[in-house]
């Protein structure tokens, strides 16, 4: 790792391995390094608050000099000196999640002879929230009884639910399927071929161009964890269903934006109330994603409520 200017003191260093992990002490370092080679005493407290001035009046945007400010705070806590307030940022986007609208526009575009094969794909990116390249993965023996193995990062498999209205289009695709004998993969093209992962992904874009929609599985796969987690799954379950190795990953799919805080204060009231705004419809948590707590009991045919 490359070392600070000469006016460096070297027990910073040693203060900063022992709190942080290496990528975030090479970072601080090349950050300093930066401030130094632009003539900045980076030991001083005011000539770096005049330079992060200078930065924002020739238009540098505040997440750019936030990132100097970050690292030079670390100094700032070493030194016991107060920190460098943080430039306010622009708020930020909407959290990128498909959305019961965009469910029932696909499914409204899916036509032609793709169109099993079109609703079923739809069906296991919303219900089961598969990864792109995990369709790709796919065979027509990884649905076994309400239960799909997924075959996904790592060559990682899971097992994840199949509520009945995947069943149905797994079962509609393949009255229709055309493979040809030395296949077994579950999605094939006209000539009857395993798709591949950018066939898949074209087939998605094209559904969602007819859909006059933005989209993609990943943003579906937020969609499934948000659902789920509404649906009282904990934030273990989810992260097992989505094939994630850490629940911090898992948080951020399932991280509540501001329409969702409203909704939820919203169903609250309702419940509390009994009733139902005048002129509204009745919220059904489950018009997408199939309620959990069905047992599906191989030795009868339907869904029985637990």
């Amino acid at each position: 790792m490359s070392s600070l200017s000469p006016d460096y003191d070297h027990e910073f260093e040693d203060w900063l391995y022992e709190r942080f992990a290496g990528r975030t002490v090479y970072n601080t370092v090349k950050a300093l390094n930066h401030i130094a080679r632009e003539e900045i005493n980076w030991t001083s407290r005011d000539s770096v608050m005049e330079w992060l001035r200078n930065l924002r009046r020739i238009g540098k945007p505040a997440s750019t000099i936030n990132d100097y400010i970050k690292p030079y705070n670390r100094y700032m806590e070493f030194k016991g000196q107060p920190k460098v307030k943080l430039f306010r940022q622009a708020p930020p986007h909407k959290i990128q999640r498909a959305t019961d609208s965009d469910y029932e526009l696909l499914m409204k575009a899916c036509s032609g002879y793709t169109r099993e094969r079109s609703e079923l794909m739809i069906q296991l990116s919303f219900r089961c929230g598969l990864r792109l390249m995990e369709f790709s993965n796919l065979k027509t023996s990884s649905l076994r009884d309400d239960v799909i193995t997924v075959l996904g990062k790592g060559e990682k498999t899971r097992d994840i639910y199949a509520d009945s209205m995947v069943r149905d289009a797994w079962k509609k695709y393949m009255r229709v399927r055309k493979a040809g004998s030395n296949t077994d993969k579950l999605l094939v093209n006209q000539y009857g071929d395993p798709m591949t992962y950018h066939g898949i992904k074209n087939s998605f874009y094209d559904l969602a161009r007819k859909a006059g929609i933005e989209f993609s599985t990943h943003r579906a796969r937020r969609f499934f964890a948000r659902k789920a987690r509404d649906e009282g799954l904990d934030l273990d379950e989810v992260r097992l269903l989505m094939g994630h190795s850490s629940a911090d990953t898992t948080l951020l799919y399932t991280q509540p934006d501001q329409l969702d805080a409203v909704e939820a204060l919203r169903r609250r009231a309702r419940k509390r109330e009994g009733f139902f705004d005048e002129g509204s419809e009745p919220i059904r948590p489950g018009t997408v994603f199939e309620r959990p707590g069905r047992d599906l009991n191989p030795s009868h045919e339907l869904d029985r409520l637990v």
